[in-house]
């Protein structure tokens, strides 16, 4: 086990000098929620945000839009629902709970909307 945790420190110590000088890192540890661990994986997986056109490519991308077909307000099926990359999925739902279990703007807004469910 500590033979394993030297390797990931070393690991993580040389990703962190590597992502710490683009400028995607500063401002992604700005936002609540999202820390060194997340800020690295979320840069490493998005990669040249300029290669997406608009940021509705960027969210479906990252999984975060829903892919139902409607048409004229019924559902006529589903897309591909596992297009597109899961690790990031993965990231902004573990940003999404750090920033309700700490930042007070998100946990009200998140009690706000259970009750409404």
């Amino acid at each position: 086990m500590q033979a394993l945790q030297i390797q990931i420190d070393t690991l993580e110590a040389a990703l962190a000098t590597h992502c710490r000088s683009q400028t995607g890192d500063r401002l992604l540890n700005t936002v609540t929620g999202i820390g060194q661990v997340l800020a690295t994986v979320i840069l490493l997986e998005t990669g040249n945000i300029t290669r997406f056109a608009d940021v509705g490519n960027d969210a479906s991308y990252c999984r975060c839009v829903g892919s139902s077909h409607v048409s004229n307000g019924k559902k006529k099926g589903e897309g591909n629902t596992k297009s597109g990359n899961r690790t990031l999925a993965w990231a902004y739902v573990e940003a999404a709970n750090f920033a309700i279990r700490y930042g007070e703007p998100a946990h009200k807004f998140y009690q706000r909307k259970k009750k409404q469910a």
